[in-house]
């Protein structure tokens, strides 16, 4: 243990002098997700014209995948590229291991203008998690991007934060009557993806600042 722990100093070391010599600040960059990361599928957001600013699915996959918390599907693994929930055939989605799967629309309304459109689907329920419907100017494109991909990082943690607090509250009564008969009290269940009282951040989220560039904006959005 002790080996392993100046081994990684000595490294450290040395690329803190690499970058002394070069004058370049240190960027690290979290290349692999933490075990157990989502898979999910951001299928390219359907588009009738010419080539637009930014690719929306793009930059939400980029988003998700940074945060550690997810793994995207290759764009080139995709089974299928639908855009609408009547195109979505959920066996081959399920076929390929993915747990939820995100399409979308965007339309030109003039003036530079677009509608985002996406959908946040359970794979394994057919069901959708969330949905809407998002104004956004050309330029701003990136910023919708992030924003999409912000709620979708919220919606499916606070789904999974809702099913451990279920759990917990179905314990607690079992432990509660266990000891009401005399029996004794059986050990809870670890929750692997609990960490302390630790809530994870939003994709964009940023070390020191606690929250996403979006978070705090009035962005306008209808729900699907």
């Amino acid at each position: 243990m002790l080996r392993n722990v100046l081994a990684v100093g000595c490294l450290l070391g040395a690329m803190s002098a690499a970058v002394s010599a070069a004058g370049g600040p240190l960027e690290i960059r979290i290349t692999q997700g933490v075990e157990g990361a989502l898979p999910i599928a951001i299928v390219p957001f359907a588009y009738a014209g010419a080539a637009l600013p930014e690719d929306i699915a793009q930059v939400i996959a980029n988003d998700l995948t940074r945060s550690g918390r997810f793994n995207s599907m290759p764009r080139a693994d995709l089974p299928a590229r639908p855009s609408e929930p009547a195109a979505v055939n959920f066996k081959d989605w399920r076929t390929v291991g993915m747990d939820n799967l995100v399409i979308g629309k965007i339309t030109a309304v003039g003036d530079g203008s677009y509608t985002v459109e996406f959908r946040l689907i359970d794979v394994f329920t057919a069901k959708q998690i969330a949905g809407f419907q998002i104004p956004s100017q050309g330029s701003n494109l990136r910023l919708t991007a992030h924003h999409i991909s912000d709620i979708i990082f919220e919606a499916l943690l606070k789904t999974k934060a809702r099913a451990r607090a279920r759990d917990r509250r179905r314990e607690g009564v079992q432990r509660a009557d266990r000891r009401r008969r005399g029996l004794p009290s059986a050990r809870p269940r670890a929750d692997p993806g609990r960490r302390g009282d630790q809530e994870p951040l939003p994709p964009r989220a940023r070390r020191g600042q606690g929250r996403a560039p979006n978070r705090g904006r009035r962005v306008r959005r209808a729900q699907l």
